[in-house]
């Protein structure tokens, strides 16, 4: 009896010190200083942690050993490869701060309870990179979160997250993200989310979903049908690699992984690229219904597949032009401090302000202001994200969406009206233009010379026309 109950033991003992516990990563860096031949980076990295699992890397808890008893076990750290043409290294990654519980509102295995929690954990390292085209930034955490349904094997996957980096020509930094990248999510209920990415530089960002890694290298987990990168939930989903916002409607209760790459460019030039792996939750919500947002200025809910409700467009701003608009919030539940919603937009444009009124109630609604320049159209677009959810347990429901902001650095338009030459070598075409527009009058430059608003005498041919 003796030796079946030490066998017992061992197998509960195993079974807790080898838990999955990796339910997201993403990578983001900071150019500290730009030298002549090289430049130093900090590099930061957020962990996801299902507190149902074994410790965060670094971290210690106390765990049944049949040898030792009672002993203190600590997960491995982090270590960040790095390696391009011109070289390659590796750092450990040290925590900073403390766990942040996701979800402080509901009880979970994070704070005593027992549904599903998730904490964030914050690890940084420095690193100085010679000026090279090719750099590849990599971390894996051994054992994704085995709750996950989607993918096969998702136990034995490692979770691995990559950066990229150019750095012959700019010292840069990468985006960052202001939302959460584990959400919860009502099975059945339409939703979308989006990562609140953050671009200092004013950079331009283009958003792809990827097969989530497994390797530092590249290879990638694999998918059980009908899930894939682009169907990470089931149901069909809408992504725009535009704003990054991704919509679905889980038809089933399940832990799904996406991930979401994110690409750099200045002048046309690839600098950069970061991954984000994400875990989503689909729970069965009976008692409270999420919200959701509007489009601009509108009572109805915002479509990922029509721009017009999600983005505001101006021509030549001067300064004195104001930008005023709402985006509302949609609540198709009675008045009760469990639907009560919290609204928070990302700070994503310099210089607006995004006013929330009725904030944590039913229907909170954001007031975005911009009063922006002509200098501002150099930037265009802008964007910024906001999101918002309510308190119900054990995980409330919310929804973010990223709006838009065009400025043209011109109204002008032209609309031609062209005669051919009557035959073959003649010279009596000719092209009438209708300009229309403000800040007139204006100047004519045509591809043979001229410099009219028409021109006449025209053989067969190409003509092209610059207006200013």
């Amino acid at each position: 009896m003796r030796n079946l109950i030490l066998i017992s033991i061992l197998i509960i003992s195993s079974s807790k010190l080898y838990a999955t516990h990796a339910a997201g990563m993403d990578i983001s860096y900071e150019c500290i200083s730009q030298g002549s031949n090289s430049d130093t980076y900090k590099i930061t990295l957020k962990f996801y942690r299902d507190c149902d699992g074994i410790g965060a890397p670094g971290n210690t808890e106390l765990i049944w050993d049949p040898f030792w008893g009672w002993t203190n076990y600590t997960t491995p750290l982090l270590d960040l490869v790095y390696s391009s043409s011109c070289g390659s290294g590796s750092n450990t990654l040290y925590q900073v701060g403390s766990a942040v519980n996701i979800n402080p509102t509901c009880l979970s295995y994070c704070n005593g309870g027992n549904t599903l929690g998730i904490e964030q954990y914050t690890y940084e390292t420095t690193i100085t990179l010679s000026h090279c085209s090719n750099w590849m930034l990599s971390v894996c955490e051994a054992a994704r979160n085995n709750t996950i349904n989607t993918i096969i094997n998702p136990g034995t996957q490692d979770l691995c997250i990559q950066a990229t980096l150019n750095n012959t020509a700019y010292c840069n930094n990468s985006p960052t993200f202001s939302q959460y990248p584990t959400p919860f999510i009502c099975a059945g209920n339409y939703y979308c989310y989006n990562n609140g990415a953050i671009e200092i530089d004013g950079d331009s960002l283009v958003y792809s979903l990827i097969s989530p890694l497994n390797t530092a290298n590249g290879n990638t987990v694999n998918y059980i049908a009908p899930y894939s990168p682009t169907n990470p939930v089931g149901g069909g989903s809408n992504f725009d690699p535009l704003t990054g916002n991704l919509c679905v409607t889980p038809p089933n209760i399940l832990s799904g992984v996406l991930a979401i790459k994110v690409e750099e460019y200045r002048n046309g030039l690839l600098i950069g690229s970061i991954i984000r792996d994400i875990q989503i939750n689909a729970f069965s919500c009976t008692g409270t219904t999420p919200p959701l947002l509007t489009g601009i200025n509108t009572g109805t809910l915002v479509d990922i597949n029509n721009s017009n409700t999600f983005t505001y467009e101006l021509n030549c701003p001067n300064g004195n032009q104001n930008i005023n608009f709402d985006i509302n919030t949609i609540n198709n539940n009675s008045s009760n401090p469990d639907a009560y919603i919290n609204m928070t937009w990302d700070n994503g444009i310099p210089g607006a302000n995004f006013a929330i009124t009725n904030n944590n109630s039913m229907n909170p609604i954001g007031t975005f202001n911009w009063t922006p320049s002509i200098a501002d159209t150099a930037g265009s677009p802008y964007f910024f994200t906001v999101n918002i959810s309510n308190n119900a347990c054990p995980v409330p429901g919310n929804f973010s969406f990223q709006y838009q902001v065009i400025l043209n650095g011109s109204d002008v338009t032209i609309s031609p009206t062209i005669s051919n030459p009557s035959c073959s070598g003649l010279n009596n075409g000719s092209i009438n233009t209708i300009i229309s527009g403000t800040n007139t009058p204006y100047t004519y430059n045509w591809s043979n010379g001229q410099s009219t608003q028409s021109i006449s005498n025209l053989n067969a041919g190409t003509y092209s026309l610059t207006v200013t």
